[in-house]
């Protein structure tokens, strides 16, 4: 799912060692019978909290997938005891800053190269619980 969904794939050695428990990063599955539609990962970072990942499958996107899994994990991080998660997302992913701006995520800093191609990160915050606009 992970190279399906992703410009810069996160390695499936290091998403074993994540659910094997050898990291401190939770997941989150959205399933459909016995498809995995989509995933979140949820860990720590300088802020506190941050949605570390999230994917869903190009032929179910546009169905409320990632909003679903976006609501869940903002319930979990705010169950631990977070007030506020982050993320990092490319500067030039228009679509997905519109999509995390709807849930009240707003713009903090750049972080220049912060991808693997070279492409800078917008660094983005919201306060918890998420509350769609």
């Amino acid at each position: 799912m992970e190279e399906r969904s992703s410009l810069d794939p996160w390695p499936r050695t290091l998403i074993r060692r994540d659910l094997a428990g050898d990291t401190p990063l939770l997941y989150l599955g959205a399933w459909g019978k016995d498809i995995l539609l989509g995933f979140a990962a949820l860990g720590p970072c300088e802020r506190g909290v941050e949605l570390a990942n999230i994917a869903v499958l190009p032929e179910y996107r546009r169905r409320g997938i990632g909003s679903q899994l976006l609501a869940g994990v903002s319930e979990l991080a705010f169950s631990l005891g977070h007030s506020k998660i982050s993320l990092h997302v490319r500067v030039s992913h228009q679509g997905a800053r519109v999509f995390y701006e709807l849930f009240g995520f707003s713009p903090l800093f750049v972080v220049s190269g912060y991808y693997v191609d070279g492409e800078d990160a917008l660094v983005m915050e919201a306060e918890l619980p998420l509350e769609p606009v």
